[in-house]
């Protein structure tokens, strides 16, 4: 059968040409890892034998092929769309949050995310992008090259700050036994859950606040590093192919790929809002169509993605001057 290969002379242009008519012959959709020197394609003018090899050729760096989702990918397995674990929306923007609540949020540096309400997320899209990270190199491998969600990213489009004492410690003990320790009171068998409390427990035990309290103390803490750290390790735990779903703050993994790929974004880029964190631009009325919902589409829109198409450089310093100080906070500009 021949093959309908487009005249190039760059021999990665050709390879990657070649591998994208096989697998569409075959019924296939090309494995996510199969561009960026990840594939080998070869050929001989005795013979029009074309070998295949899905994944990394050297696997002494990515040696975590054989479970990643590529893989199943790339054997015409079953398309996996990740459920996204995420609160149910109750509510939209800070309007019904209690007023007495709101400035304690402002202290402790979370105001922001309560303004952002609840964006719908694309469960394909945040799909096709786990096929494309490596938990071995914490970097999403594409054609172009290797990129990765930074804690710039972070501040810039949450407006969580990024700097201050590390939120660390062990998770392997008994959550009763913390809270005791930590807060003074053990809660129940019924109570707690894992390391969840009921809120009516903590209504019950902690409506009013010693006046010796540290209010102050949760804003020296580098929240920004947590969220990011806690989405890296749920983005490592979804590239199984087993892992059905996957948490963490997926609304700042959108929000990266819209602003670095715009071949993933909606059609059109709304301007950024003054005083505001840039992720905020994304969450206006009439933004919140988040597009095709086939993973396919997003995979093979990653496949074909060209360097000029993702935005590499770090953000001007005309998107910078916008943002209010928290989005600052520990930089250097």
């Amino acid at each position: 059968m021949a093959m309908a290969v487009r005249n190039t002379t760059n021999p990665e242009e050709l390879q990657i040409a070649v591998i994208h008519e096989i697998a569409s012959l075959q019924g296939r959709s090309p494995s996510c890892d199969l561009v960026n020197n990840t594939t080998m394609a070869s050929s001989s003018s005795s013979s029009s034998h074309v070998n295949i090899k899905s994944g990394p050729i050297d696997a002494d760096v990515l040696w975590m092929q054989p479970k990643h989702v590529s893989e199943h990918v790339w054997n015409g397995e079953e398309d996996r769309k990740l459920h996204i674990r995420r609160a149910v929306p109750t509510y939209q923007g800070e309007e019904q949050i209690p007023e007495q609540i709101f400035p304690f949020l402002l202290q402790s540096g979370f105001a922001w995310i309560i303004k952002m309400g609840y964006l719908k997320i694309n469960a394909s899209l945040i799909s096709a992008l786990i096929g494309r990270w490596r938990p071995e190199t914490h970097t999403f491998h594409m054609r172009c090259g290797e990129c990765t969600i930074t804690l710039q990213d972070v501040s810039v489009l949450l407006g969580i700050s990024v700097d201050g004492l590390p939120l660390i410690g062990p998770t392997n003990l008994d959550w009763a036994d913390l809270c005791e320790e930590l807060l003074g009171v053990r809660p129940q068998e019924d109570e707690i859950r894992g390391s969840v409390v009921k809120l009516s427990w903590l209504a019950h035990h902690f409506a009013q606040i010693n006046n010796d309290d540290d209010e102050e103390q949760v804003r020296r803490y580098a929240w920004g590093a947590a969220v990011l750290g806690f989405l890296y390790r749920e983005m490592c735990n979804a590239t199984d192919y087993k892992t059905k779903s996957i948490g963490g703050m997926c609304i700042l993994l959108q929000m990266w790929a819209w602003e670095r790929c715009p071949t993933l974004a909606p059609k059109r880029t709304p301007s950024q809002v003054e005083n505001t964190p840039l992720g905020h631009r994304w969450l206006r009325r009439g933004n919140q169509h988040i597009g095709n919902d086939d993973v396919r589409v997003f995979r093979r829109k990653l496949d074909i993605m060209k360097r000029h198409e993702f935005v590499w450089e770090p953000y001007p310093s005309t998107v910078i001057s916008l943002l209010p100080p928290v989005c600052l906070v520990g930089s250097l500009a």
